[in-house]
C-alpha cells in the first residue's frame, strides 16, 4: 500500500525553474485524465437519454456539461477532495501526484475561490490566448502558478508516495504454500491458483459472481437504451457495429473490474482477514474506480490499434498486465501502477504475453460460445423477428444462465494473475536487496 503526502511548498517558490516545467507536465496529464472521465460521464448521459431526447436537447446538454458540470467537478474536488485535512485534488491530479492548495496557508481552498478558479481555467481554455500565455510563462520562468492561480490565491503542490503495509504475511496455514518463494515465479501459477480457489471459494468465486451479476445488470439497462433495433436495410450493419462497440467496452471494463475485485479477495485470503463480506470486497475495488476507468480507456485504445500494428499494442498490454493489482493492492496512482507493472514484467515479457493470449482465448471462447448458443436459441424461436435489441436480450439471457461457470473461469484466470503479481513482486524485492 502507498499513501500520498502533499508537500508544503509549491514548486514555483522552492524548487526552481525545472519544477515549474515538471508541474506543468503533470498538470497537463492530469487535465487529460479529468477530461477523459468527464467525457465518459457525458457519453454515458447521452447514451442513456438519446432514445428520449429531442434532437436540439443534445447540444444544450453538452453546453450545460461544459459550463456547469465540469467547473463543479473541479471546484468540489479542490474544496473537499484529497488527503484528509489537506489540499484537494481531482481524480486526474491524484493519479499524477499533485494537489491544489491555498498559496498562503497551504490548506484547502474555500468553495467560492475553488469555483472561481475552475471558471478561470475554463475561460483561459476557451479564449486560448491566456492558456498559451500560461504555458509560455511556465516554461520560461519556472513559476508553477497559472494566472487563475494568482487571481484566486491558489497554487499547485506536489504529492509524494510513501510505501507502507506491502509485506503482510499469510496467517491461514492452508494458503501459505501458495505464496511461498519460488525459484521460477512464472511456473506452476495455475495449480497454485486452483489451490487458492479451493481454499476459499466464498471470497474468490463469490466476489467474482457478485461483480459479474452487477455488470450484467448494467448491461441489461444499457442494451435497450443505446442499441437501436433495426431489422433490415443498409443501416443494420451499423446497428451491429454499434452493438459490438458496446460489447467490447463492457467486456474490457468487466475484465478490469473482475481483476480488481479478485485482487482484493486474494489479499483478504492471503492475510487471513476474518469476516470480510463479498460486498466489502467489491467496495474495496470500487475505491479506485477513477484509476480503473482511465486504465480501461487506455486498454481499449491499445486494442483498437491492434489491426494496424498488432505486435506493439500486444507487447505494451503484456507489459501493463499487472496495472490493476498495482492500483488496488498497493494503492498506487495510475502512472505509478504503469511504472510498477512495466518494471515487474521486464524480465518475463514474452512468457507473460503468452499467458495473456491464452487467458484471452480461454475467456473469449467461453463467452462467445455462450453468446452463440443464446442467439441461436432465440433465432430458432423467432427467426423473422430477430432484431439487434432482441439479439442483445438473447445474449444477456445466455450470460445470466452461464453466470456460475463463467464466473468460475474468470475467478480461476484472475487468481492466477494475482498469484503471478505476488511472485514477481517478491522476486523484484529480492533482486533489489542483493
Amino acid at each position: 500500500m502507498s499513501v500520498h503526502v502533499v508537500d508544503g511548498a509549491s514548486g514555483g517558490r522552492d524548487a526552481g525553474a525545472t519544477t515549474g516545467v515538471h508541474l506543468l507536465t503533470r498538470r497537463l496529464v492530469a487535465l487529460v485524465l479529468d477530461v477523459v472521465l468527464l467525457g465518459l460521464g457525458l457519453l454515458a448521459t447521452l447514451a442513456l437519454g438519446v432514445s428520449v431526447m429531442e434532437p436540439g436537447i443534445v447540444e444544450w446538454l453538452v453546453l450545460a456539461w461544459v459550463a456547469l458540470v465540469a467547473p463543479l467537478y473541479f471546484a468540489l474536488y479542490h474544496a473537499y477532495g484529497g488527503p484528509e485535512r489537506g489540499p484537494g485534488w481531482t481524480p486526474g491530479q491524484r493519479e499524477v501526484g499533485i494537489a491544489v492548495q491555498d498559496a498562503r496557508t497551504g490548506g484547502r481552498l474555500p468553495v467560492g475561490r475553488a469555483l472561481a478558479r475552475a471558471y478561470g481555467g475554463l475561460a483561459a481554455t476557451a479564449l486560448v490566448v491566456p492558456l498559451l500565455a500560461d504555458v509560455v510563462s511556465l516554461f520560461a520562468s519556472g513559476e508553477a502558478r497559472a494566472w487563475h492561480d494568482r487571481v484566486t490565491g491558489s497554487e499547485v503542490a506536489r504529492a509524494r508516495e510513501v510505501e507502507s503495509g506491502t509485506s503482510a504475511v499469510p496467517t491461514d496455514a492452508s494458503v501459505v504454500e501458495v505464496f511461498e518463494p519460488s525459484a521460477e515465479p512464472s511456473r506452476a501459477v495455475m495449480p497454485r491458483a486452483r489451490r487458492l480457489l479451493s481454499a476459499d471459494r466464498r471470497a474468490l468465486l463469490g466476489s467474482t459472481l457478485l461483480l459479474y451479476l452487477l455488470l450484467l445488470g448494467v448491461a441489461g439497462v444499457l442494451v435497450p437504451l443505446v442499441v437501436s433495433d433495426w431489422s433490415g436495410g443498409p443501416d443494420e450493419i451499423w446497428a451491429w457495429a454499434e452493438w459490438l462497440v458496446y460489447a467490447v467496452l463492457l467486456f474490457t471494463s468487466g475484465v478490469y473490474w473482475a481483476q480488481a475485485t479478485l485482487a482484493c479477495a486474494v489479499d483478504a485470503v492471503r492475510t487471513g482477514e476474518p469476516g470480510v463480506t463479498l460486498v466489502e470486497i467489491v467496495r474495496r475495488a470500487a475505491r479506485r474506480a477513477n484509476a480503473l476507468c482511465v486504465a480501461v480507456v487506455l486498454l481499449v485504445v491499445l486494442l483498437a490499434l491492434s489491426p494496424w500494428t498488432l505486435f506493439v499494442p500486444l507487447f505494451v498490454v503484456a507489459r501493463l498486465s499487472l496495472v490493476v493489482p498495482a492500483i488496488v493492492l498497493e494503492e498506487r496512482t495510475l502512472l505509478g501502477a504503469i511504472g510498477r507493472s512495466w518494471t515487474l514484467t521486464r524480465a518475463r515479457t514474452f512468457s507473460i504475453l503468452g499467458r495473456m493470449i491464452v487467458s484471452i482465448v480461454a475467456l473469449g471462447t467461453a463467452i462467445w460460445i455462450v453468446i452463440f448458443v443464446g442467439i441461436s436459441l432465440v433465432w430458432a424461436v423467432a427467426p423473422d423477428d430477430l432484431g439487434v435489441s432482441t439479439a442483445g436480450v438473447a445474449v444477456l439471457v445466455a450470460l445470466a444462465v452461464a453466470a456460475v461457470p463463467l464466473s468460475a473461469l474468470v475467478a480461476l484466470v484472475g487468481t492466477g494473475w494475482c498469484v503471478l503479481f505476488y511472485d514477481l513482486r517478491r522476486t523484484s524485492a529480492a533482486d533489489e536487496a542483493r
